[in-house]
């Protein structure tokens, strides 16, 4: 009994040691083999390098599902790598079997067997859930063993989470890392801390110290920045011709925010002569990654054929995209677009939904023409009082058509007489105000309008008037 159990632990030894020969000669095929006969007799350790050779073949659910089980044997027989793999798997959304309380449990197991990386781990997972304190516990933690976590306490001081905002502190702990570590995002932190003077005395030498040691190692968004600094004379001479340079910079290592500015100065020739074509493709750019404003603007180059050629379904295609992501302006002319058939099909009921929520964003032209909608019963039910309603807050932002809808509501003359009876009372001074701002902002053919008013005025108060003395002499 005694020699049957020795031969089986040899042998389980003797798989796994040659999975690991081969693993280690990155013969992954010759490894997975043995290694798996090492890990069906319970070898934890061959579990284990099973785990990761399924995770380095490729992240798809069935690997990480192998991983898992693999992970989950070697941990529960306390292979701290195993419990920290285990953990992290557990914790990731696109896993089938995502579960953050199993997550932590097996973090927590492997922070307490030594495993340096679980508490840093840790500190991502409570960031993720939101629960700060616990995130800066973890992070705390990890930093004194990993001093890449001093930057997130850093963010944490600068922030304000979790612990009392103290921008100082934060400054202290950037500056470790950008000094110790090289680290291009706290240097990028520190030099932007320097430039506006945030919590520090301003210094525009140890900002661009910082900004351009950062932005040395790629760091788009020091690039970036630096060409903000120029551009917007931040500190230094304002120069366009650097500002473009290093926008040019952020722009060709795929930052969409310097993208967008490079196709500004292109748009506006700052600095630089006005070239549409180099704007729209810079705008192009941006717009790929997603960049909102980016979108709007091409959408409004191709509409109005800047840049190229007039080409209303890329107008419409950007314009709807950019409406999707909740811009305003673009939900305005995604929602025109679908009324009039702008390069899309026509759709009223879209065409009411992306008007509503520009109108819901307070911009005066979309709650103007959603007034309209709901008046005429346009992707909508016919509901004259909510007209009424987004008329006049358009009209407070000084809305021309709004007012001049507004004015034809109150006075109720011809043909709005059955449009507007029992909706709103008839009120010929509101009427005369409405059409006095719209003329007022240059609305044509109102003064014969306000004339007719004022004549109509001066009957009612004469009519008052004779009112008022019969009732005098009752």
């Amino acid at each position: 009994m005694i020699k049957n159990m020795t031969q089986y632990i040899d042998k389980k030894e003797a798989y796994f040691v040659a999975g690991m020969s081969h693993f280690v000669q990155q013969d992954m095929e010759k490894a997975k083999k043995w290694l798996l006969k090492a890990a069906e007799l319970g070898h934890a350790y061959a579990q284990s390098n099973l785990g990761m050779i399924y995770i380095s073949e490729s992240r798809s659910n069935e690997n990480l599902e192998q991983a898992a089980f693999w992970f989950e044997k070697a941990a529960k027989q306390g292979v701290d790598a195993a419990q920290y793999n285990l953990g992290v798997i557990q914790s990731m959304p696109e896993y089938s079997k995502y579960d953050v309380e199993k997550s932590i449990y097996w973090l927590e197991k492997a922070d307490k067997n030594g495993f340096l990386a679980a508490s840093y781990q840790l500190g991502f997972i409570y960031r993720d859930l939101q629960n700060y304190e616990k995130a800066f516990y973890w992070f705390d933690k990890a930093s004194k063993q990993i001093p890449a976590a001093y930057f997130y306490l850093g963010v944490f001081y600068a922030e304000g989470l979790g612990v009392p905002a103290d921008l100082q502190r934060a400054h202290d702990y950037w500056e470790k890392t950008a000094t110790e570590l090289n680290d291009p995002a706290s240097q990028f932190n520190l030099g932007k801390m320097y430039a506006l003077g945030q919590g520090i005395e301003r210094d525009t030498e140890k900002a661009l110290y910082w900004l351009e040691k950062a932005a040395l190692q790629n760091d788009t968004l020091a690039q970036s920045f630096i060409g903000e600094m120029f551009e917007d004379g931040l500190g230094v001479e304002q120069n366009s011709k650097i500002a473009r340079k290093w926008y040019e910079l952020a722009a060709n290592n795929g930052f969409a925010q310097a993208q967008y500015f490079l196709a500004l100065l292109h748009f506006h020739g700052k600095g630089i002569r006005k070239n549409h074509v180099e704007a729209r493709r810079w705008f192009e750019q941006a717009a790929m990654q997603g960049h909102i404003t980016a979108q709007s603007d091409l959408a409004e180059m191709y509409r109005l054929g800047k840049g190229g050629k007039k080409d209303l379904a890329q107008a419409a295609k950007w314009y709807i995209k950019a409406a999707e992501q909740g811009d305003a302006y673009a939900q305005y002319w995604a929602a025109l677009s679908y009324y009039y058939e702008w390069g899309v099909k026509q759709n009223y009921k879209k065409a009411f939904q992306f008007m509503k929520k520009s109108a819901i964003q307070e911009d005066a032209d979309a709650q103007s023409m959603l007034g309209d909608f709901y008046r005429d019963g346009i992707g909508c039910k016919e509901n004259k009082k909510q007209a009424i309603v987004w008329w006049e807050k358009a009209a407070k932002q000084g809305e021309t058509e709004a007012l001049t809808s507004l004015g034809k509501a109150y006075w109720q003359e011809g043909y709005s007489f059955k449009t507007w009876f029992g909706i709103v009372k008839r009120d010929l001074y509101k009427a005369r105000s409405y059409f006095e701002q719209a003329d007022a902002n240059g609305f044509p053919h109102l003064k014969k309008v306000l004339q007719e008013i004022d004549e109509e005025i001066k009957e009612y108060e004469e009519l008052e008037k004779v009112k008022q003395k019969l009732q005098n002499k009752k």
